[in-house]
Order: C-alpha cells, then structure tokens, then sequence
C-alpha cells in the first residue's frame, strides 16, 4: 500500500509523517498562526475548515484523532476547543473519547472555566459533545 499524496490546507501540509495530536494541539494553542487566516475568530476555526477540507480523505480520521487527543491537553482553551469540534462533528473519529471521559475523573472539566462561553464550564460541553453523539448513534 503506497502513501497518501500529501494534502496542502491553507498554509500546512499534511503527510503520512505529519504528527497530527501535536499539530492540532499547536494549532488550538494559538499556534503563531499555523494556518489560520485572518478571517478566523478562534484557533477552532481553522480545525473546523481543516476537517471539512479533508472529509473523504486518507487523513480525516488522522485529523479528528489529533483533535480528540486534545481533549485532555494541559490549557483548558484547548481543551474547550476540542470539545467544540466533537459538538460539532459527533460522528468524527475519537469521538467516542468524549464518553469515556465522562466515565472518568472530571478533575480536567468539573467547574473549569470554558474560556469561549463564560457561564458554562467544560463539564457542560462535554456533557453537550456526548449528546451530540447520542443524537447520532440514534439517528
């Protein structure tokens, strides 16, 4: 089996050595503007456009699995990001990650501020990602 050809997003190119958890982590840390554009509001953003851009490809799951790895990243931005992304897109891979974390300790999200949506703490939206999936699964 060959290599996928590597895709081009904005300014990144992803390949099949592209380490995708670091990638994404980088990216939804603010990344010094690795491949934002300066229409995005959030580092999300580009996350949300890179996933549509490669949906159908060698490296979509790569991606959300990136994502997913972020779900339990040290900056509660990241994290809350994340979990925007698996609201968003409940069907991508690693989104199973979301209800085991809810099984888990919930030190990461219980009363952790969600820097993007003052009011609702990351408890909240991972709560609301795993409904998403729920929604899903059903369907």
């Amino acid at each position: 089996m060959s290599e996928p050809t590597p895709r081009r997003v904005d300014t990144v190119t992803l390949s099949a050595t592209t380490d995708f958890a670091a990638l994404v982590r980088e990216v939804l840390r603010g990344g010094g503007g690795v491949g934002s554009l300066p229409s995005d509001c959030f580092p999300v953003d580009w996350i949300f456009r890179a996933y549509r851009e490669l949906h159908g490809t060698e490296f979509a799951d790569l991606f959300s699995l990136g994502v997913a790895a972020c779900l339990t990243a040290p900056e509660p931005d990241v994290r809350a990001q994340a979990l925007l992304f698996f609201q968003s897109q409940p069907a991508a891979a690693g989104s199973e990650s979301v209800d085991d974390l809810l099984t888990g300790d919930l030190a990461l999200f219980a009363g952790v501020s969600a820097p993007m949506f003052p009011g609702a703490d990351l408890e909240w939206h991972l709560r609301a990602a795993s409904a998403a999936r729920q929604r899903r699964l059903t369907q």
